[in-house]
C-alpha cells in the first residue's frame, strides 16, 4: 500500500493509516523466499515534527515460516518488531538514500508501506531457524533425520581425507587403554 506523506508535512498533526500487506513472502538476498503471515493489520502512524520532518512508526507481529537450519522441516516462528524511521524532506532525495541506507520505501512523497515492512523484515528475520533447541539434523553421508531415527554410516570418517588421521585416533585411544 503507498501512503502519501504530503497530508503529515502539510503541519495537520499526526496520520494514522491502517495497512493490510498486499504479499505473503518475501525474498532474502540469498535469493530464497520465505513465506509470513500477519497477525493484525499494522498501523502506520506518520508524525509530523516541523521543520519538513516526518516519523513513520509501525509495529509488526508476524508469523514465518523458513526451513529448519538442521533438519529442513518447515518451521513455524513468531516474530515481533517495531519500525521507526524519520525522514527529513528538506534533504533531496540523493541525500536521503545516502544517509538510510538507499531508502528504497520512498519515491519523492510516497511511502511504500510493503517495500517498508519488507525491509525490517529482513533486518529482524532470525539468522538460524531450528524446529526444536536440540534439532540431530541430517546425516551427513545418508542425509537421513538423525531426529527420527539412527543411521548406519557409524562410525565412518565424515571426510574420507581425515580417515587416516580417525584411524591413529582410535590406535591411541587403544593403546591408552591398556
Amino acid at each position: 500500500m503507498l501512503i502519501q506523506l504530503e497530508d503529515a508535512l502539510s503541519g495537520t498533526g499526526t496520520v494514522h493509516k491502517e495497512v493490510s500487506l498486499e504479499s505473503d513472502h518475501f525474498r532474502m538476498a540469498d535469493g530464497i523466499s520465505y513465506a509470513f503471515r500477519i497477525m493484525k493489520p499494522m498501523d502506520f502512524i506518520i508524525i509530523y515534527q516541523g521543520d519538513q520532518k516526518v516519523t513513520v512508526k509501525t509495529e509488526a507481529d508476524v508469523i514465518g515460516t523458513a526451513p529448519c537450519s538442521r533438519c529442513l522441516k518447515e518451521v513455524e516462528f513468531p516474530l515481533s518488531f517495531s519500525i521507526e524511521r524519520e525522514i527529513d524532506f528538506k534533504e533531496t532525495e540523493q541525500q536521503r538514500r545516502e544517509e538510510l541506507n538507499e531508502m528504497s520505501f520512498l519515491h519523492e512523497f510516497v511511502l511504500d508501506t510493503e517495500e517498508l515492512f519488507h525491509e525490517e523484515l529482513m533486518l529482524h528475520f532470525p539468522a538460524q531457524v531450528l524446529c526444536k533447541e536440540d534439532c540431530r539434523g541430517l546425516c551427513p553421508q545418508c542425509g537421513i533425520d538423525l531426529n527420527e531415527g539412527s543411521c548406519q554410516c557409524g562410525d565412518a570418517p565424515k571426510d574420507p581425507r581425515m580417515a587416516a588421521i580417525q584411524e591413529l585416533f582410535k590406535q591411541s585411544i587403544l593403546e591408552n587403554s591398556k
